[in-house]
């Protein structure tokens, strides 16, 4: 029988120190690595879902801007990273993968070269990164709207 010792009046006969460690029984004796596990696996689930690009989303090749975007910038410190976004970023009206886009940004002039390692499409929203491969999130990125996937030239 498990027993819940919330109180120091144990009916279970414990006394004060419920476990064999000494410390009160307070009902997550036999249960804990089992609630543990599952809500492992529940935090799991959910972000595994994030990483993802939705299922209306896809990878495109070539894009037709409207001209700007919203270029965001991340810093990855040691134990956290920051994103700043730049906003009326001029780009050009045809992008695609493996482009190079420099970029001209902030109130103090800036100046980025952009490598563009994959485009992901979702509607009549752009996003470019730089990485080919990785992450959405906390990443270099220029987010375009509207935008337009263009055929491949042969």
């Amino acid at each position: 029988m498990l027993c819940r010792a919330a109180t120091y009046n144990d009916p279970c006969g414990v006394g004060i120190v419920g476990e064999a460690g000494g410390m009160p029984n307070f009902g997550w004796g036999v249960r804990s690595k089992t609630v543990t596990h599952r809500a492992a696996v529940l935090v799991f689930a959910a972000t595994a879902g994030m990483a993802a690009p939705s299922l209306a989303s896809d990878w495109v090749k070539t894009i037709e801007t409207g001209g700007s975007g919203v270029f965001t910038v991340c810093r990855s410190w040691m134990l956290f990273s920051t994103c700043k976004d730049y906003n009326r970023v001029v780009i050009p009206t045809r992008v695609s993968v493996g482009d190079t886009l420099r970029l001209d940004y902030g109130t103090n002039t800036k100046k980025y070269l952009f490598p563009v390692g994959r485009i992901l499409r979702d509607d009549n929203h752009c996003k470019l990164f730089t990485e080919p491969a990785g992450g959405t999130d906390d990443v270099n990125r220029i987010d375009v709207s509207p935008c337009h996937e263009l055929a491949a030239l042969p």
